[in-house]
């Protein structure tokens, strides 16, 4: 085709080999020029893949993962976006890790301050295994049950108490019975310690009952118009209050 028009315009032939030559010459600059391209291409691939490489061990290495074992026979680029996509999974899984455990914590560390007892244990700063985050929600299953057993607990305790203070008239005196039979919104603490506590203040308060009952039983045989009143009179908790009482 330049030929036809090189003779068309009247090109001499020796002219025509030095255009030809020129054409030659600029193929091959281009020809050079998009093999280089394409090798810097080649490079910045295998460039990312390596970087993608121990980015994705060392994250992998973070989350107790196994190592990613790469496809065998694949080209460079399909290399490339599949570990891409690796690394965005992984990355996806440490986020969730660290939500997860940032709820589970939040859930346990309330417990924990309600039953007074340590929370579990995953060092600052680190991901935790699956096998953690496990381990963590049935430790905060089991506070969780824990609190629910103690709180059954406190509230047949409180029931009790109320009961047989009703019965004879008594008036909750002690720190601890008063919280205990607050009707605040701050909840009551239950300590093991405490729920100790109000179970003995429990027994002290049905012996008092009991004590009372035997006392106006004798009351009444020695003075039966008396028998009504007995279990009200301020002389019988001033009694009990004395060394020989409780």
């Amino acid at each position: 085709k330049l030929l036809d028009i090189w003779h068309q315009i009247g090109i001499k032939e020796e002219m025509q080999l030095e255009r030809m030559q020129a054409v030659k010459q600029h193929i091959e600059d281009l020809l050079n020029e998009m093999i280089t391209e394409e090798c810097q291409l080649k490079e910045r691939i295998e460039s990312s893949i390596e970087r993608r490489k121990k980015e994705l061990t060392s994250l992998r290495n973070e989350l107790s993962l196994d190592p990613y074992l790469a496809e065998e026979g694949i080209s460079i680029l399909q290399m490339e976006k599949d570990l891409r996509l690796a690394l965005d999974a992984t990355l996806k899984e440490k986020n969730e890790r660290l939500e997860e455990l940032k709820q589970l914590q939040q859930q346990d560390e309330k417990l924990c301050a309600e039953l007074f007892v340590t929370p579990y244990y995953i060092p600052t700063g680190s991901i935790p295994s699956r096998l953690q985050l496990e381990e963590l929600k049935e430790h905060v299953r089991m506070r969780s049950d824990e609190k629910k057993q103690r709180l059954e607990v406190f509230l047949k305790l409180r029931n009790e108490i109320r009961q047989y203070n009703e019965e004879i008239g008594h008036t909750p005196d002690s720190t601890l019975e008063k919280e205990a039979l607050s009707d605040d919104e701050e909840p009551f603490c239950l300590t093991n310690k405490n729920i100790e506590a109000l179970q003995t203040l429990v027994n002290k308060v049905r012996f008092l009952r009991l004590s009372s009952c035997a006392w106006c039983s004798l009351r009444a045989r020695a003075r039966p118009g008396e028998q009504r009143e007995c279990l009200f009179s301020p002389f019988f908790f001033a009694y009990m209050r004395q060394p020989s009482g409780f």
